[in-house]
């Protein structure tokens, strides 16, 4: 009785805006909710007529079961007729039989459902595999094509490295031929710019010898019209 009164409790409790003790003490006291009065308690319901709920079903039998009946409740069943109460009564005893089986023919329900939920496993198994084999080969088909395409960014790196070291290298021949190209420009240009023209040369000679000497020397330049050369 305490597993189904749990249970009970449970169902009540999806319904009711109540903790489990609330509910508890509720069923412990008997507690009737009337239709108004559902909204005291969270439940959200729709109120029917009393009467057309006990005429469709057999309640009469169970109600002296019960110490607190509403009394609108009561007051309607005291109000039937014997007429009325037999034809409840009467529904109530022509109503389906639950059918009585054995534990062989339970066992043998029990052993179809459990194939049919096999092979229904079974299908749902296959589908998904299929479903997975596709999927590992488009995880495959899309790895290869990664796999290419890190190969050619390792090749297009390479050839980057290559193509650097060559500029490296280009850069540096250039940079040494610029250097030597100063170089000569500036040996070209030292002598005009160090030897003194023939008149300044002549000029520092102190004697006929020494003015010889510093022609055969060619050690100076000198100036024709506006242009200086080396002699």
């Amino acid at each position: 009785m305490d597993k189904f009164k749990k249970a009970l409790v449970s169902i009540y409790r999806s319904k009711f805006d109540m903790d489990e003790r609330g509910i508890e003490r509720l069923m412990d006291e008997e507690t009737w909710i009337l239709g108004e009065q559902s909204g005291i308690y969270g439940i959200s319901c729709e109120v029917v007529p009393c009467a057309e709920p006990l005429r469709a079903s057999a309640c009469l039998r169970h109600m002296p079961k019960y110490a607190k009946i509403p009394t609108n409740i009561k007051t309607l069943i005291e109000g039937m007729t014997m007429n009325q109460q037999e034809e409840i009564q009467q529904a109530e005893d022509n109503r389906p039989q639950e059918t009585t089986i054995t534990v062989e023919e339970a066992d043998k329900r029990v052993q179809g459902m459990q194939s049919a939920m096999g092979k229904q496993i079974d299908s749902l198994k296959k589908e998904y595999e299929s479903k997975l084999n596709d999927l590992q080969v488009q995880l495959q088909a899309r790895e290869t094509e990664l796999t290419s395409e890190k190969e050619k960014v390792i090749s297009l790196n390479a050839s980057l490295e290559s193509v650097s070291g060559e500029l490296q290298k280009t850069a540096s021949a250039l940079e040494q031929k610029t250097k030597a190209l100063e170089t000569l420009n500036a040996s070209v240009n030292k002598p005009s710019e160090e030897l003194p023209t023939m008149k300044e040369g002549l000029a520092k000679c102190r004697t006929p010898a020494e003015k010889v000497a510093f022609l055969v020397s060619g050690k100076y330049t000198k100036l024709e019209g506006k242009k200086q050369c080396q002699v």
